[in-house]
Protein backbone atom coordinates (compact mmCIF):
# COMPACT_ATOMS: atom_id res chain seq x y z
CA UNK A 1 0.00 0.00 0.00
CA UNK A 2 1.16 3.34 -1.08
CA UNK A 3 2.15 5.81 1.99
CA UNK A 4 -0.66 8.47 0.63
CA UNK A 5 -3.04 5.83 0.55
CA UNK A 6 -1.93 4.74 4.00
CA UNK A 7 -2.56 8.15 5.33
CA UNK A 8 -5.77 8.53 4.17
CA UNK A 9 -6.82 5.63 5.27
CA UNK A 10 -5.48 5.86 8.59
CA UNK A 11 -7.41 9.26 8.97
CA UNK A 12 -10.79 8.07 7.56
CA UNK A 13 -10.50 5.20 10.04
CA UNK A 14 -10.25 7.72 12.59
CA UNK A 15 -12.94 9.37 11.55
CA UNK A 16 -15.40 7.02 11.37
CA UNK A 17 -14.30 5.70 15.03
CA UNK A 18 -14.40 9.26 16.26
CA UNK A 19 -17.73 10.17 15.11
CA UNK A 20 -19.24 6.15 17.20
CA UNK A 21 -17.87 7.27 20.06
CA UNK A 22 -19.37 10.47 19.92
CA UNK A 23 -22.30 9.20 19.23
CA UNK A 24 -22.23 6.75 22.34
CA UNK A 25 -20.31 9.52 24.38
CA UNK A 26 -22.33 12.68 24.07
CA UNK A 27 -26.49 12.81 25.28
CA UNK A 28 -27.04 15.84 23.09
CA UNK A 29 -26.09 13.46 20.28
CA UNK A 30 -29.26 11.21 20.54
CA UNK A 31 -31.46 14.47 20.81
CA UNK A 32 -30.16 16.19 17.98
CA UNK A 33 -30.40 13.16 15.87
CA UNK A 34 -34.12 11.72 16.99
CA UNK A 35 -35.28 12.53 13.65
CA UNK A 36 -32.47 12.02 10.85
CA UNK A 37 -31.64 9.65 8.67
CA UNK A 38 -29.50 9.45 5.88
CA UNK A 39 -26.57 7.37 4.18
CA UNK A 40 -23.35 8.39 3.57
CA UNK A 41 -20.81 6.16 1.22
CA UNK A 42 -17.74 7.36 0.91
CA UNK A 43 -14.99 6.33 -2.18
CA UNK A 44 -11.52 8.13 -1.33
CA UNK A 45 -9.66 6.76 -4.15
CA UNK A 46 -9.61 2.96 -3.67
CA UNK A 47 -11.00 3.46 -0.19
CA UNK A 48 -14.78 2.80 0.63
CA UNK A 49 -16.59 3.10 3.30
CA UNK A 50 -20.22 3.81 4.48
CA UNK A 51 -21.73 5.69 7.74
CA UNK A 52 -25.31 5.32 8.64
CA UNK A 53 -27.19 7.14 10.82
CA UNK A 54 -30.62 6.11 11.84
CA UNK A 55 -31.95 8.43 14.28
CA UNK A 56 -30.02 8.32 17.49
CA UNK A 57 -27.99 5.13 16.05
CA UNK A 58 -24.65 5.23 14.12
CA UNK A 59 -22.70 2.36 12.16
CA UNK A 60 -20.26 2.60 9.69
CA UNK A 61 -18.50 0.25 7.36
CA UNK A 62 -15.15 0.32 5.78
CA UNK A 63 -14.03 -1.26 2.88
CA UNK A 64 -17.46 -1.67 2.30
CA UNK A 65 -20.21 -0.19 -0.36
CA UNK A 66 -23.90 0.72 0.67
CA UNK A 67 -26.70 0.30 -2.19
CA UNK A 68 -28.42 3.52 -2.77
CA UNK A 69 -26.71 5.96 -0.21
CA UNK A 70 -28.41 9.37 0.13
CA UNK A 71 -25.16 11.27 -0.14
CA UNK A 72 -22.00 10.03 -1.99
CA UNK A 73 -18.80 12.09 -1.52
CA UNK A 74 -16.01 10.39 -3.68
CA UNK A 75 -12.43 12.22 -4.26
CA UNK A 76 -10.07 10.11 -6.44
CA UNK A 77 -6.85 12.52 -5.20
CA UNK A 78 -5.38 11.21 -2.18
CA UNK A 79 -3.26 13.75 -2.01
CA UNK A 80 -6.24 16.21 -2.06
CA UNK A 81 -8.25 14.05 0.47
CA UNK A 82 -5.37 14.06 2.68
CA UNK A 83 -5.91 17.79 3.08
CA UNK A 84 -9.15 17.61 4.61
Amino acid sequence: MQNKELQVRTLFEKMLADTEEYARTYEHYAKDMKNFNVTVQWKIGPISGYQVYKESEYSHEIDKEIENPDVLIECDDLIIARQF
